[in-house]
């Protein structure tokens, strides 16, 4: 009996014993297969990832990531070609304070708002302005990501182009000769933007696309990025099937494989031909305008020469009648004939004084002839210098013109008080005409640098 409930008893034992094995060994393989499963899941997640990530980077869609709040926290390269943002620039800034304009919609602006704060999703067509505040039209699709508890985290936003006009082109280039770059492929804006296909470019180097125009400095910068390893950015004149001439806005971005080496680029081309048009026009104009200033510029000043000339010819018409007047006047006549009749009574010129009747008014005549002469000597060179003084004016209006035109710089020192009485001298027939008293009242002030023309000009025209 004692054997027989011992053999029963290890039975019972070893049974247990082999369930609880086999159940830790099911146990083990049920876990291996989990982790086996949750492997595969993780490396496709990861793949999965890498492939996203891959797409979100050289997508030309802009992907952006923002908080509950909207405020930006990662975007795409695409992001950065099509805003020219960098990521530090608009970190932590409301998207739509980033991107939005004048021409944005403001109850698109309202409808947007209103679903961020309710947490849902939405899919709009809206006007956006990029880094140089050009606009253009995107369809912006935004959805809300929620946390295990279900509460919003991100929100991430991906905006397409409308127009879908940014060209691609993929290269493979030669880690140590860049110029030997081939192209891959292109997308199909590329065929539209310059009329060749796919097929047509594939093999060939990019700079199929320039042509005598496009600029050379721009060339080598390009050159120079790539032998760096570096991504470019520029602006360049290329050339379509046809040979018609675009502008285009690249972004050039080196590839590298696994072991750094940089084989790969993608170049990501904008038409902003419409915008050099913009801007060429603008210039244009700004030209045009420039030789309508400048040329109303020359109208004045030669009207103002016409205006400071004719002051002084003023005074000139005065003193110039004067001389003339005095000229015929003059006793220089009267004198000849005196002298003739002495000369005719030169024998008996005593008798012909004392008992002629005319003879006897000659001592007079001489005495009022020589009076008159000297008051003329006095007049004359008074009037001949003022007459001077306003042609030397008029040559100085002249010179200063002429000096203006070339020299920027016409100041020098200039005595105010004999300014002053330069202003009165040219007037001075002026104001006798009128009766105008002149009452000096000028304090002592020292010499100062201007211009001494255009000081008396002003106080002429005063």
């Amino acid at each position: 009996m004692f054997l027989v409930l011992s053999c029963r008893r290890e039975i019972r034992e070893t049974w247990k014993s082999c369930e609880r094995q086999a159940q830790l060994e099911v146990a083990n393989q049920t876990m291996e297969l989990k982790v086996a499963e949750r492997t595969d899941e993780l490396l496709k997640k990861t793949a999965e990832a890498e492939q996203l990530a891959l797409v979100a980077r050289y997508t030309d869609n802009s992907v952006v990531i923002t908080d509950s709040q909207s405020r930006i926290k990662w975007v795409n390269e695409g992001f950065v070609r099509t805003t020219g943002y960098l990521l530090h620039e608009v970190k932590n800034c409301f998207l739509g304070d980033v991107l939005q304009g004048v021409e944005t919609d403001a109850a698109t602006i309202n409808f947007m708002r209103d679903q961020l704060h309710l947490g849902h999703g939405f899919e709009v067509e809206v006007v956006h302005y990029d880094k140089q505040g050009e606009p253009y039209w995107v369809v912006i699709e935004c959805r809300p990501i929620h946390d295990e508890l279900g509460r919003i985290t991100r929100f991430v936003s991906i905006e397409s182009d409308i127009e879908a006009n940014d060209a691609i082109i993929i290269s493979e280039i030669c880690p140590t000769d860049p110029h030997g770059a081939k192209i891959l492929s292109v997308n199909a804006a590329f065929e539209r933007m310059t009329d060749y296909l796919n097929s047509e470019v594939v093999g060939h180097n990019p700079r199929m696309l320039q042509g005598p125009g496009t600029d050379a400095a721009t060339r080598k910068r390009i050159r120079d990025g790539l032998r760096k390893w570096q991504p470019v950015r520029a602006e360049m004149l290329n050339y379509r099937k046809d040979g018609a001439e675009f502008w285009v806005k690249l972004n050039i971005t080196p590839l590298a494989d696994e072991h750094g080496w940089f084989t790969h680029g993608v170049s990501v081309q904008r038409n902003i031909t419409e915008r050099k048009e913009r801007e060429r026009e603008r210039s244009r104009m700004s030209q045009e305008l420039a030789d309508a200033s400048r040329q109303a510029g020359m109208a004045e000043v030669a009207t103002g020469v016409l205006h400071n000339v004719g002051n002084v010819l003023n005074s000139v018409n005065v003193t110039a009648p004067l001389l003339l007047d005095r000229n015929e006047k003059s006793p220089l006549g009267s004198l000849r004939k005196a002298s003739h009749l002495i000369n005719e009574h030169k024998d008996d010129l005593g008798s012909f004084v004392t008992s002629h009747p005319g003879g006897r008014h000659l001592s007079q005549f001489l005495t009022q002839l020589s009076e008159k002469l000297s008051e003329d000597k006095v007049v004359l060179p008074e009037e001949l210098l003022i007459l001077n003084r306003h042609v030397e004016h008029i040559k100085q209006i002249v010179n200063v013109q002429q000096s203006f035109a070339t020299s920027p710089d016409l100041r020098a020192e200039v005595d105010l008080h004999q300014l002053i009485e330069d202003a009165m001298l040219t007037l001075r027939d002026t104001f006798c005409l009128y009766s105008i008293c002149v009452v000096r009242e000028l304090e002592d002030v020292p010499e100062m640098i201007s211009d001494k023309h255009q000081i008396l000009q002003i106080l002429i025209n005063l």
